[in-house]
């Protein structure tokens, strides 16, 4: 089977909506090719019934539905209350909704570059796994999906990332909230909100002297990620850091923020001849401690929760 490389996976999504011709892929060689140029005994008529021994397979379906279902996510996921009214408008229209909705978010640069990185995100997931199932289905290892260099310079290049000054209190406060939650989202609901507030009760605000926020903002100065440090200060009067916070807006996850901030604030906190830092958010996702992990940090202790019955 073919390695599958960032040009191939291009192709792929390119080819997927195209919904004038049917591609298929050659498995052998990773080479898009036409139906009529393959026998027809030699092809697979569906992507849902898989033959995994076929050199010759169709490509995940991809249809105007998808692509619509593509922009309703996006838009509910828009924070710019006035762009995501108008998109929405255009979506309920049901009149030419794919040229206007890509008119209308050419009118704004950053969010037609975010659009299309939430695009390629989503349609790359969907390549995946389709590569992957065939993979598993002739008795291969599963790939892990990796980055894009091209699609994270493309969103770096336009973060800027610095000490939030004034903090956004209410925001910061509000987005850790939803970060708790999400650690813990296979928990009791009734007990996350008792552990988060009796978390929140232990710690300085964002806002407070003793704490600092990192943030990533947009082009148009939407805060897309941020990291939550608060300070104290040991018997010898060296300042020991404490981590309580990174979190990533959904949106924009994927891209390569979350480890360029982490890496921003860490490289700070050398300069700055901080004593130790330590990690002090429980129910940590797994990329956010192998993200940690990279940067320096060693021995992070994970969480247990019991529940009842369980």
């Amino acid at each position: 089977m073919f390695e599958m490389r960032d040009p191939i996976v291009r192709q792929i999504m390119f080819a997927m909506e195209n919904q004038n011709i049917g591609y298929l892929m050659d498995m052998e060689k990773g080479q898009l090719v036409r139906p009529e140029s393959v026998p027809e005994s030699e092809r697979v008529s569906s992507s849902v019934e898989i033959d995994p021994n076929a050199r010759y397979q169709p490509l995940p379906d991809w249809t105007s539905a998808d692509g619509f279902q593509l922009m309703e996510q996006f838009v509910a996921e828009l924070h710019n209350p006035m762009i995501r009214d108008r998109l929405q408008e255009i979506l309920v229209s049901g009149k030419r909704v794919f040229r206007r909705f890509k008119d209308a978010i050419k009118e704004h640069p950053d969010v037609e570059r975010r659009f299309y990185a939430f695009k390629f995100l989503q349609m790359r997931n969907i390549v995946f796994e389709w590569y992957n199932r065939l993979r598993e289905l002739s008795g291969l290892d599963v790939v892990e999906l990796g980055a894009d260099e091209e699609l994270d310079d493309l969103v770096l290049s336009n973060v800027t990332i610095h000490e939030a000054r004034p903090v956004p209190a209410t925001l910061i406060l509000e987005l850790d909230r939803q970060a708790f939650h999400e650690a813990y989202a296979d928990q009791d609901s009734a007990v996350v909100r008792y552990l988060y507030k009796e978390r929140k009760s232990r710690l300085p605000g964002p806002g407070d002297a003793r704490s600092t926020v990192m943030a990533a903002y947009t082009p148009m100065d939407d805060l897309c990620a941020f990291v939550w440090l608060t300070r104290d200060t040991l018997d010898d009067g060296r300042v020991l850091s404490r981590l309580v916070q990174v979190y990533v807006l959904p949106e924009y996850r994927g891209l390569g923020i979350g480890s360029t901030i982490v890496d921003t604030t860490v490289a700070r906190l050398r300069r700055e001849g901080a004593a130790a830092v330590l990690v002090s958010f429980p129910g940590a996702s797994e990329p956010i401690y192998s993200l940690l992990e990279r940067v320096g940090f060693r021995g992070l202790r994970k969480d247990f929760v019991l529940s009842p019955g369980a």
